[in-house]
């Protein structure tokens, strides 16, 4: 592990906390305590990673799914270095069903955060470039675990129905809060409302992430608040795209 990339992962958890992503950062930190187990779908940069393991300490546990191999690698450098044995990376994707599915990297390079699993509904204007992964369920995967999920971060790009209706099990019995993105723009042909409902039926109740903190899934409205032009976010400060799903 390079001294710089260790550092860039500082600076990019930081910049999260105090930025960007403000209130999700302390949502998840919120719901964990000392020796919980996390999950976290679609680590990307680690940005989440780092407060999640920061929450659950020494003690706690945190497992990853990042199905971009270079990422994949590149995070299980960073962990090494630090020495943090308890967060392992899964270098597959999650979804409804277990076996291999194609994952897309939006343009011709070999990472992005807007990878995500083809299933036919995204966009045909973009190019993309293509590699098979292994898919799993997180009931499956799961299956075994000797303590109970506390919380999911879940940055699955369109992929969230697939993700919570193989998790059916774990989310029932378990209940871990969920933090997760979730953009009619990723999938085009289905409401949101679909996500939301699952959800509900399970005894969650939402809220989603606005400039005013967090607000009552009730008032969320695509269209006034998932603003698009010309196929692509209207206005970043107002546009909503993240939520909070507990269970009492």
């Amino acid at each position: 592990m390079s001294l710089t990339r260790s550092i860039r992962w500082t600076h990019r958890a930081w910049r999260y906390r105090l930025g960007s992503n403000r209130a999700e950062v302390e949502f998840v930190r919120s719901q964990l305590s000392r020796g919980d187990l996390a999950v976290d779908l679609g680590v990307h940069k680690g940005g989440f990673l780092y407060w999640l393991r920061k929450a659950v300490g020494a003690s706690g546990e945190v497992i990853g799914f990042e199905p971009q191999p270079r990422l994949a690698d590149m995070m299980r450098s960073l962990l090494s270095g630090r020495g943090w044995t308890n967060v392992s990376i899964e270098q597959r994707a999650v979804a409804d069903a277990p076996g291999s599915m194609q994952l897309g990297v939006p343009g011709d390079g070999d990472t992005s955060p807007g990878a995500r699993l083809l299933t036919g509904e995204e966009n045909q204007d973009v190019a993309w470039s293509t590699m098979p992964t292994e898919v799993v369920t997180l009931d499956a995967f799961l299956a075994n675990r000797s303590q109970r999920v506390r919380c999911i971060k879940c940055d699955v790009e369109g992929g969230e129905l697939a993700v919570f209706n193989g998790a059916q099990e774990l989310l029932r019995v378990d209940g871990p809060a969920l933090m997760f993105e979730c953009e009619q723009r990723h999938q085009p042909d289905r409401p949101l409302q679909e996500v939301f409902d699952t959800l509900h039926a399970l005894g969650y109740q939402g809220r989603f992430f606005s400039p005013e903190g967090l607000l009552p899934l009730e008032i969320f409205s695509v269209d006034q608040h998932q603003q698009l032009r010309d196929g692509d976010i209207a206005d970043e400060k107002t546009y909503c795209n993240n939520f909070a799903f507990t269970r009492d």
